[in-house]
């Protein structure tokens, strides 16, 4: 038996980005919550077999990644606030192989742009963190982040959508 004690040192951080996507809250808000398994890069999915992932999209649901019949699976998180074409919100847990331990809560918004508010829409990210944060998992949320909703992931997408 190998028995391995490690103290971690715990703390709290925010990481916050913002993406200009070209267009209405509408469209980028039905796209983002209905498209999710359109969207969602590949390359961010956890399982081998994964049929992408789905949100139910209310408060209490589900962001989850799924596979075909038994086998891995992965809870992102659980919606602890929904107000739609405005705010959605879950609470997620980081395990250590991806930085943790360390509970999530990220906050998505929805705002018009203020220099074409019919046209284009301003998505706030917010990545709140308690736990074992480091400067490597800040830098890693902050760029994975940007991939998922940025260029190559959901602001691809809408703009991309008729």
């Amino acid at each position: 038996m190998t028995i391995d004690k490690q103290l971690l040192s715990a703390g709290a951080a925010n990481v916050t980005i913002r993406i200009d996507i070209n267009a209405p809250i509408a469209k980028t808000w039905r796209l983002m919550i209905d498209d999710i398994g359109q969207w969602w890069r590949q390359d961010f999915l956890c399982c081998e077999r994964s049929m992408g992932m789905h949100l139910e999209a209310r408060v209490g649901g589900m962001l989850v990644e799924r596979t075909e019949g038994e086998g891995c699976g992965y809870l992102w998180g659980h919606v602890i606030s929904f107000q739609p074409e405005h705010q959605l919100a879950y609470v997620a847990q980081i395990v250590p192989p991806w930085g943790g331990p360390a509970q999530s809560v990220v906050q998505i918004a929805l705002a018009p742009d203020e220099d074409r508010p019919a046209e284009a829409t301003v998505l706030t990210l917010t990545d709140s963190l308690i736990g074992h944060v480091s400067d490597h998992l800040m830098s890693s949320l902050a760029e994975g982040w940007g991939q998922l909703y940025g260029e190559g992931g959901l602001k691809t997408h809408v703009e991309s959508s008729t």
